[in-house]
Parts: C-alpha cells; sequence; structure tokens
C-alpha cells in the first residue's frame, strides 16, 4: 500500500484513501457482511490479543508523549491534547496542521505513514441539513493528519517521524501558522 501512495504523491494525486473507505450510506440496518462470525481462529486470536491490551495501549500512549514532546514549538502544527483524567487509547495520533496536504506529501515521499482524517463533518451532510450550524472544531478536523503511534514503533522509528514532520516544516514558506485553534 505504501508503495501505491509514494507512487501517486510524484502525480499530485497521493490521497488513495478515498478509494478505501465505503461510501456514505444511510443510517438504515447494518449490511449483512457486518453481521458475519469470527472464524474459530480469528476468535481465539482476538481473546489472546485481550491479554495484552492494557499494555499496548500504554506502549501507544508512551509513543504520543515522545510526539507531543518532539512537536512542541512549531508554529504550524498543534498537536493532540490530553483531557485531564483521561487515559485516551491511541489508534493513530492527530495533528492539526496549516497545510495537511503538502506536509502528508512530504512525510509519504519519506516513507512516514499518515493519513487524512477519516471523518465526516456532519454539518455538512445533507442528512443533517436541517440542523445545519457553524461548528468550527468539526470543521477544523479538515487540516487534521494522522501519525502512527502503533505499538511496534521503536524509539528510532519514533525520532524519524519527528525529523521528517520537523523537517517539513522548517524551510521558509512550506507551511502557515495555524490561524484558529480548537478550544481546550
Amino acid at each position: 500500500m505504501y508503495l501505491a501512495f509514494y507512487i501517486a504523491s510524484f502525480f499530485g494525486n497521493y490521497d488513495l484513501s478515498r478509494y478505501l473507505w465505503e461510501k456514505i450510506r444511510p443510517l438504515d440496518t447494518l449490511p449483512d457482511s457486518y453481521r458475519k462470525r469470527y472464524t474459530n481462529a480469528q476468535a481465539l486470536l482476538g481473546i489472546k490479543m485481550l491479554e495484552r491490551i492494557d499494555a499496548l495501549n500504554a506502549l501507544n500512549r508512551a509513543h504520543a508523549e515522545t510526539l507531543t514532546e518532539g512537536l512542541k514549538g512549531i508554529e504550524s502544527i498543534q498537536p493532540a491534547g490530553v483531557l485531564s483524567d483521561t487515559s485516551p487509547v491511541y489508534y493513530q495520533y492527530c495533528i492539526r496542521t496549516s497545510d495537511p496536504a503538502t506536509l502528508a506529501q512530504h512525510a509519504i515521499r519519506h516513507g512516514i505513514d499518515v493519513e487524512i482524517m477519516h471523518v465526516d463533518v456532519c454539518n455538512r451532510l445533507s442528512l443533517f441539513a436541517r440542523y445545519e450550524a457553524k461548528c468550527p472544531v468539526a470543521e477544523g478536523t479538515e487540516h487534521t493528519l494522522q501519525l502512527p503511534v502503533y505499538a511496534a514503533l521503536s524509539e528510532r522509528d519514533l525520532e524519524r517521524i519527528i525529523h521528517v514532520i520537523r523537517q517539513a516544516v522548517c524551510p521558509p514558506g512550506r507551511l502557515a501558522p495555524t490561524i484558529e485553534r480548537s478550544p481546550r
């Protein structure tokens, strides 16, 4: 998959993720494929992984803390904040940036597995048109990238991610500062 993103980045269209996600559909019953049972082997693997879930989540949190520390002080990037009295479970680490397309292209070309946000901004969906309202925090997700924090990353991998992201924002004029910041 990484190779496809890398090759496509040379043609200016590196957001191939739109081909990987299902289309927005009405909120009716789930498709039949969602109701299938796991095989015995899949269920056994899932149960075994549950024994390690707390340790894996703690490792993901530690990786997120390393990224937060490493990306501090960059004017055009706003790292994820953590609410008090919570213990986040990171699937990926979100950052808001003033130019996510340029940053994503740079990261992908340097071998960093970044993703755009795959969430719908509900106040813009026709399904919710009658409840239309301004939602600046939700709309701000359009400037969000997801960085990897999975448990298999080494300290060296994390240092490389930080270096590549910092390298993308260091050249003058590459990224403009983030204008609107989310309230904490």
